[in-house]
């Protein structure tokens, strides 16, 4: 019976598996939708520093935009917009850097959160096509026993009939024989 139970658990097991991962590329996903508005920010925070009117206004611009970037976590930003009017084209670049970086750290790890997704939606199906496999065998197993039964018990039902003619037969004889017995007493 545990035999019967395996496949069942193991497709358990491997939803489970499928949900964790699931629940892993959302939560992903909502990080890159965050770091996707803080970049948006910070682009929106470049735009004006490059319209900007002069030093002057591109710091003021930076420290503008700075309180928002750090609630999003951006400390990077935060403190490069405290850097004084000077350099500020430093800051730009250390920012566009920052976000290059992030953006490709990002790509790097959806790819390998996908690469991982299809290892295991790969996997579970391979664990799938098995339990398929061993819920079969145990089927086919269960369907020779079932045969084998079937033929030992006509093979019973045969060799009792062919009993139960003998038994008539024999039966048939002894009374034959019976009334041959009291003919015989009788002619004496």
């Amino acid at each position: 019976h545990g035999e019967d139970m395996q496949p069942v658990l193991m497709m358990e097991l491997q939803q489970d598996a499928i949900s964790f991962m699931k629940q892993k590329v959302d939560r992903l996903e909502s990080t890159v939708d965050r770091m996707e508005k803080t970049n948006q920010e910070v682009l929106k925070t470049l735009h004006a520093l490059v319209r900007g009117s002069g030093i002057g206004g591109a710091a003021q611009a930076v420290h503008v935009a700075a309180p928002a970037a750090a609630s999003n976590g951006d400390a990077g930003f935060a403190a490069a917009s405290q850097v004084g009017g000077s350099s500020v084209g430093q800051d730009l670049r250390d920012i566009v850097l920052r976000v290059e970086h992030n953006t490709n750290q990002l790509q790097g790890d959806m790819f390998s959160m996908g690469t991982r997704l299809e290892e295991l939606l790969s996997d579970a199906h391979a664990e799938r096509l098995e339990a398929s496999m061993a819920e079969l065998q145990v089927r086919r197993r269960c369907m020779e026993f079932e045969s084998q039964m079937t033929t030992r018990l006509s093979s019973y039902e045969e060799a009792a009939q062919g009993a139960k003619r003998a038994a008539e037969e024999v039966g048939s004889q002894v009374a034959a024989l019976t009334s041959q017995v009291k003919a015989l007493t009788a002619t004496l």
